[in-house]
């Protein structure tokens, strides 16, 4: 029984074998708890069915995450291997009960366990590194995973005070890039769309919800657009200590469900509801008539799509209202009252050049259009594939897996079919924490799972790639496809969901020939033809009906064509999804634009006295049927240009997923680096106006440097660039003390000893943000003591330290910069009121010490030689009455 203990370890050990009752919070290490949970469920379960039945006492719920024998030997593995690693690798052990379901002394040995006598009930089990020699790596793949090394770390950097008027979480950004997205997101004008890709873990869902928390302070909505009905519960979740009434949106047909999205719907004709999250399905259909009726009264604040590359990737196929959300945007945005229209933001953590172009098309007009990313490959996956030459090795294969990886583990599949037929085998062989999500798991199964995952009762979920889009668990630490993906992009996505909190993770990949020809199939985008789509066009354009300004609006429910079977088609539901491709393929190619009127509603009197959710799915059939269109191109019915135009886009989106597919492949035969691979996916070249994207290259491991003998590799997010222009309007007090040269130095004797000084000098902050200030430069601790007067809520500041601040580069907003007595002031102060290509620059202001010298000349005084208005504090406060 060797081994050096550690007290957490020590107390685990106690624990299994009878002699302290802990609860799982009294242990550090997460795969502990997990344990600890598995066990106490078994015993709770044992419990039950031993405890006699009365009929004074009833019947206890079956609990949740009760193990398997395989469970249990996984579980224990994770935690010895864990504490080998963290004891450098010296053996560690534990005492095991051999009563049922605990496995047998040759279970032990299939999950790569040594086992040894103890005393009688009990044994002694070791585990031993797992280096299977199918693998290229030579040294344990699990070995980097067990320790949970940091792979990747975000330096947090200091927060503005719209952080706390929002009130979400600590007081900083958990980066530079999450900073500076953010400040470009609260400064994007009115009726703009905005692109935001930052890379896993940067932060990007505080993107939606500090804007929209900040723009319905006082009152308006955000909506906030996401795939998946698990997502807008878990978003829901994270804001429920801000927001007290319900924010998800969603179907249901029980009685709860209705009055819940009654509530929703009119908080939101009210301006009340300030967030909600829902489908495209749900925004098309029963709440956009709350919607237009918000928009009309001015309180539509800001439209998000979170995951806004499901707009390619599942607006293409099976779910098209992805790509429809352009549509009722336009409606929407034409409804707003002038100078009332929202912003609509558009986030993402992997955008390819394709899906760019798309989103372009789409979202460019009407407003300003923009794109701000860092993207930097993910550094925490080592990356391990291998081929199998029939069915069987690769289940014997994955299984072994099973057996050695740690948990919490994903094990992804193409078909539902397989996910199912996985799922049953793995219960069979006593991984009894398993559950299955694919795209026809219902949303109250959907639900449970989700909680049982994310409360540690789940080990391993068997997914489609339905599974895993926002929901954030931090420790999963292995991906297994027992698929081969279609392209590259979903590959990366779903390995995505391992390594979380930025510590290692495994990828790993078992595959056959068969799974090599799905994935390529797959890959094959299901775009309808030209002459197929010339005649669902020209059958929908007969039966349109014009209103005018080049806008009609389109049945959706007419025959493809004049054959029986086109005709017999009309009432398909499949028939109406390909009419819809057909326009949305019509407006990527410039054809047309997709619109949107308003739908059929009730009065909030008339919602109280009927069943709103039968009523709307009767009006919405009629409504759900028809699309309003706006004709681009007057040839839209000529078949030449279809061919110059639509065939275009055809083929540019085949080419990228042809691209995508052989780029997989590549990644299947480890000849080149992942990171490299990857790069060609995500780096976009520049299209004048917009600039290119680069890629921030990063590698855990792959066959391609380990045959190299390469280390992992990884290079630092750049920081995300504004593509606004630079901001020059202030109030009207401020603009005449500025004069024409748009700079003003006021010259101070106050010391941060003196509270009348500090007092004054917060009031005179206050004044010049009211003024339109919005970029403050000044030491922290400044800043910190003119807090209340910038966490009023009523204006937008950020804030700048000097260390991070370069007068070299120009400021986008108009700023006060405070220049501290006991540092000196910087020699680039002095900004032209030009910049290089002739523009002003943002207006400023400059606090300066009234003894201050001129770095450039100290033998003479700032005051005497810079060229500007310049005022004394006294001055500057008789002059605006403060």
């Amino acid at each position: 029984m060797e081994g050096t203990l550690v007290d957490p370890f020590e107390q685990l050990r106690r624990y299994l074998i009878g002699e302290t009752t802990a609860s799982p919070c009294d242990f550090t290490e997460a795969c502990q708890r997990r344990l600890v949970l598995a066990v106490e469920a078994l015993r709770e379960a044992r419990r039950q069915r031993e405890e006699p039945r009365t009929s004074s006492r009833p019947e206890r719920q079956r609990p949740m995450g009760v193990p398997g024998s395989a469970d249990l030997a996984v579980l224990v593995r994770h935690v010895l291997r864990r504490e080998q690693e963290l004891q450098g690798g010296s053996p560690q052990g534990l005492l095991v009960s051999v009563e049922e379901p605990w496995p047998c002394r040759e279970q032990w040995a299939l999950f790569g366990l040594e086992v040894s006598e103890a005393r009688p009930g009990f044994l002694w089990v070791q585990a031993v590194e797992w280096c299977p020699d199918w693998l290229a790596q030579s040294e344990p793949p699990e070995k980097a995973v067990f320790a949970e090394n940091v792979r990747r770390s975000y330096e947090a950097v200091p927060g503005d005070p719209v952080l706390a008027v929002a009130r979400l979480g600590p007081y900083s950004y958990r980066s530079a890039a999450q900073r500076e997205a953010l400040r470009t997101v609260l400064a994007s004008p009115k009726g703009s769309t905005l692109i935001v890709s930052l890379p896993t873990g940067a932060g990007k869902s505080l993107l939606a919800q500090v804007p929209a928390l900040w723009l319905s302070r006082s009152s308006g909505v955000a909506v906030v657009v996401v795939p998946t009905t698990a997502l807008c519960i878990d978003q829901e979740r994270a804001l429920s200590h801000l927001v007290a009434h319900p924010t998800a949106y969603f179907s249901g047909t029980d009685e709860e469900a209705r009055e819940r999205n009654q509530g929703i719907r009119q908080r939101i004709r009210l301006g009340t509801q300030r967030i909600v999250f829902t489908s495209p399905e749900s925004l098309l259909g029963p709440l956009s008539g709350a919607l237009y009726d918000a928009a009309r009264a001015g309180f539509l604040r800001l439209l998000v799509v979170d995951e806004a590359h499901m707009l390619e990737q599942w607006g293409d196929g099976f779910r098209s209202a992805f790509q429809e959300v352009a549509g009722i945007r336009r409606g929407l945005l034409q409804a707003c009252p002038e100078g009332k229209s929202f912003q609509t933001l558009l986030l993402t953590a992997t955008l390819t050049e394709s899906c760019l172009v798309m989103l372009e098309t789409l979202f460019k007009e009407p407003g300003d259009f923009g794109v701000t990313a860092s993207v930097q490959l993910r550094p925490e996956p080592s990356f391990h594939f291998a081929r199998c030459a029939s069915p069987e090795e690769k289940k014997e294969r994955i299984l072994h897996a099973l057996r050695h990886l740690p948990r919490p583990l994903i094990l992804y599949i193409t078909k539902v079919a397989d996910a199912r037929e996985w799922t049953r085998l793995l219960r069979l062989e006593g991984f009894r924490r398993c559950e299955e999500v694919t795209g026809q798991t219902g949303h109250a199964e959907r639900r449970r799972i989700l909680r049982q995952w994310q409360d540690a009762e789940t080990d391993v979920v068997v997914a489609t790639s339905a599974f895993g889009l926002g929901v954030d668990k931090e420790d999963v630490r292995a991906v297994i496809h027992a698929c081969v993906p279609e392209d590259v992009d979903r590959y990366y996505q779903e390995v995505g969901r391992g390594g979380r909190d930025g510590r290692a993770s495994l990828s790993l990949v078992v595959y056959t020939s068969q799974d090599v020809h799905l994935a390529r199939r797959m890959s094959r985008r299901k775009l309808i033809g030209i002459g197929r789509g010339q005649e669902r066009w020209k059958s929908m354009f007969e039966a349109a009906k014009p209103l005018g300004a080049g806008r009609y609006r389109v049945p959706l429910d007419v025959s493809p064509g004049v054959e029986v079977d086109d005709i017999d088609m009309a009432e398909r539901s499949y028939n109406l999804e390909w009419n819809v491709r057909t326009l949305t393929l019509m407006a990527r190619a410039g054809l047309l634009r997709l619109a949107s009127e308003a739908p059929p509603r009730l009065s909030p009197e008339e919602e109280a006295q009927v069943d709103v959710e039968a009523w709307y799915a009767q009006s919405f059939d009629r409504y759900s049927r028809q699309r309003m269109v706006e004709i681009l191109d007057e040839d839209h019915m000529r078949p030449e240009t279809w061919i110059r135009a639509v065939e275009s886009i055809r083929q540019r989106a085949i080419s990228f997923a042809r691209r995508g597919h052989e780029l997989m492949r590549e990644c299947l035969s480890g000849t080149r680096c992942i990171a490299e691979i990857l790069a060609e996916v995500y780096r976009i070249p520049p299209r004048p106006p917009r600039p290119g994207i680069d890629v921030a290259l990063a590698c855990g491991g792959c066959a391609a440097c380990w045959r190299k003998g390469l280390r992992r590799t990884a290079v630092p997010a750049p920081v995300p660039r504004s593509p606004w222009p630079r901001v020059h309007k202030v109030g009207g007090a401020l603009e005449r003390l500025l004069g024409d040269g748009g700079m003003l130095a006021i010259y101070y004797e106050g010391h941060d000893g003196d509270a009348a000084w500090l007092r004054r000098r917060g009031k005179a902050f206050g004044w010049f943000m009211r003024e339109g200030l919005s970029a403050f430069v000044a030491p922290r601790e400044v800043l910190e003591g003119c807090r209340p007067e910038f966490e009023q809520g009523r204006h937008l500041v950020f804030f700048l330290e000097p260390e991070e601040f370069r007068f070299e580069t120009p400021p986008r907003f108009p700023l006060l910069v405070f220049h501290p007595p006991e540092r000196p002031v910087p020699s680039r102060l002095y900004l032209p009121s030009r910049l290089a290509d002739g523009s002003l620059h943002p207006p400023r202001v400059v606090f300066l010490p009234q003894e201050a010298w001129d770095p450039n000349a100290p033998h003479r005084r700032l005051r005497d030689v810079l060229a500007c208005r310049s005022l004394s504090f006294d001055e500057f406060l008789a002059k605006v009455s403060l």
